[in-house]
C-alpha cells in the first residue's frame, strides 16, 4: 500500500494504539503515519535495541531508554509528536 525510505536498514518496528508505527533503524528512531507511511517524525538514536521502546497503555506516550556512553538515559516521549515529556 505504500513505502518509505529510510536512512539505514531497519532493525525493528511496532505499532502503537494511535495508529503511528515506530521504526527503529541502525541511525534512527521514526514514527510513521501506518495508514499513508507518512513519516510524522524523526529522531538520530543510534542503534537502539527492541527492549528500549515501551508504549505506554492507553496513553500517547512511549518510553524510550538509550545508552550515552557509560550512562543510560530514559525519556517519555509523545507518540504523535515525538516530543520529549520528561527524561
Amino acid at each position: 500500500a505504500w513505502e518509505q525510505r529510510l536512512d539505514s536498514r531497519v532493525v525493528f518496528y511496532q505499532t502503537t494504539e494511535f495508529g503511528i508505527l515506530l521504526a527503529a533503524t541502525e541511525r534512527s528512531l521514526y514514527a510513521m503515519d501506518a495508514e499513508t507511511g507518512e513519516a510524522v517524525w524523526r529522531r538520530a538514536a543510534g542503534r537502539i535495541s527492541q527492549t528500549a521502546i515501551t508504549p505506554v497503555p492507553g496513553t500517547d506516550l512511549i518510553l524510550f531508554s538509550h545508552d550515552l556512553g557509560e550512562r543510560s538515559r530514559m525519556e517519555a516521549l509523545d507518540v504523535i509528536t515525538g516530543r520529549t515529556i520528561w527524561q
